[in-house]
């Protein structure tokens, strides 16, 4: 289950531009973390409330959240960026809470799923890997939403019971090309968020280039050849706001070395991928 860190500030009027300036700055480097699912700032217009400004920072789950405590502690040091001691100077309040998010889901989705599939019209037969992820989870749902059937391969199928008998859910290991070629046998494209946890296990060093080599042998015997792959902000080279690169090789260089090579294993296959990074 997704969750959602919310600061609710009390911001002096004379400091809230510096403050806001502050607050991108942390962004900057929050939102390239690993699990990052999206962050957004808020300025109050109206109401009773004393505090003015929010923010709010979404990660993918409990263990992404503890990294980037971790990560964003460490990375603020090496760069003296010190949050508490702005606040200080600037004479800002702050309220800090932490909250587990979770979509709502209307009895009513059910009838519309149901009107979009009877529709044929542009309907695709979809793999997801990495289903279980919110990256992996959020394509499941929309996949259907758009009325398509899913198959989800997954290492842990109680992730996504939720969906019922609304799509096809098969057991496996996606590092195998034995047990991915039948999964992916009459489907039309392959989509994936595979990945692997940060801070990266010494076992899962090169966790992502197995994964594509394993995908790469598969697709072609199932005779499917059309895929989309999440790969890491990381790979933005040229990015300068935020520095990604630059950031992703200080650190998580293993991460970066390992989804480098990852791209480099689709781009010999011969498929017709595309590679979708996270900015």
């Amino acid at each position: 289950m997704e969750i959602v860190l919310i600061d609710k500030f009390i911001v002096p009027e004379e400091s809230k531009e510096r403050f806001l300036e502050e607050v991108h700055k942390s962004a900057t480097f929050l939102r390239i973390l690993p699990g990052f699912v999206e962050g957004f700032i808020y300025e109050k217009t109206d109401g009773e409330s004393r505090h003015n400004v929010v923010t709010t920072a979404v990660w993918q789950d409990e263990e992404a959240f503890q990294n980037a405590k971790k990560s964003a502690a460490e990375g603020f040091k090496k760069i003296g960026f010190n949050p508490p001691e702005i606040m200080k100077n600037l004479n800002v309040e702050i309220e800090r809470a932490v909250y587990r998010r979770s979509p709502y889901e209307p009895a009513l989705r059910g009838v519309c799923e149901g009107a979009k599939r009877s529709g044929k019209r542009g309907s695709m037969k979809l793999v997801v890997l990495g289903a279980t992820g919110s990256t992996g989870l959020e394509i499941v749902r929309q996949a259907m939403e758009h009325g398509h059937s899913v198959t989800a391969f997954v290492r842990s199928p109680e992730r996504v019971k939720a969906f019922g008998d609304r799509i096809t859910i098969k057991k496996g290991n996606l590092l195998d090309p034995a047990e991915l070629e039948p999964v992916i046998k009459g489907h039309d494209a392959v989509l994936s968020a595979f990945g692997p946890r940060v801070p990266m296990a010494k076992a899962d060093a090169n966790l992502l280039r197995k994964f594509a080599v394993a995908l790469t042998s598969a697709m072609p015997h199932a005779g499917v050849t059309r895929l989309v792959v999440e790969s890491v902000a990381f790979l933005f080279k040229d990015a300068i706001i935020p520095p990604a690169y630059l950031l992703g090789r200080l650190f998580f260089p293993g991460v970066v070395a390992d989804a480098s090579a990852m791209e480099k294993v689709f781009e010999k296959s011969g498929l017709e991928w595309r590679c979708v990074r996270p900015n």
